[in-house]
């Protein structure tokens, strides 16, 4: 069975595993599947969902800019896009925006959710107080943005927020205020 895995960007700017979680489906593919039901399944169809489509898929994606969902919703989709971090002072606020997330979306019974846990995590990174940010790689069916091949050393290296260019920051490229 896959994970999804959380990083924290270090103070020399690398992306640095922090904590596994068991099943992907209780992570991004769950925001992804609850998301999608609540604002883009067409429920006259007896199978909808993002898995059933590139279409769907991209339709999901691409409610990170609709400016008719919620922003605190929309910050908790871009958490789980390609190369998206959560700045270091925004950590408190994203934790919040999980947690409303999960009063809104509550999983079902025998539903795995690791939000809760992601919750609790982010905040120990947060007052370790010497990171700059925090971000997720999603499902480990995929390939980990969050390493680099370096051809020279033959090897895999951290993705380095200093001299990558790849990532952005969630709540300033989406224009969020805390």
């Amino acid at each position: 069975m896959g994970y999804t895995e959380l990083f924290y960007i270090d103070k020399h700017g690398d992306a640095v595993a922090y904590k596994e979680y068991p099943n992907p489906w209780g992570g991004a593919a769950f925001i992804w599947t609850q998301i999608y039901d609540r604002f883009l399944k067409d429920h006259s169809k007896e199978f909808d969902s993002w898995l059933t489509s590139e279409r769907n898929a991209q339709r999901l994606w691409n409610l990170v800019n609709d400016k008719d969902i919620p922003s605190k919703v929309r910050a908790v989709l871009a958490f789980t896009l390609d190369y998206a971090i959560v700045e270091y002072d925004k950590l408190p606020k994203m934790v919040e925006y999980l947690r409303d997330f999960l009063l809104s979306f509550p999983p079902g019974k025998n539903v795995v959710c690791h939000l809760g846990a992601w919750c609790d995590d982010m905040m120990e990174i947060y007052f370790r107080e010497d990171d700059l940010g925090v971000c997720l790689y999603p499902t480990s069916v995929s390939e980990n943005l969050w390493y680099m091949y370096d051809e020279e050393k033959d090897d895999t290296i951290r993705y380095n927020i200093n001299k990558d260019d790849k990532h952005w920051f969630i709540f300033e490229e989406m224009g969020i205020e805390i």
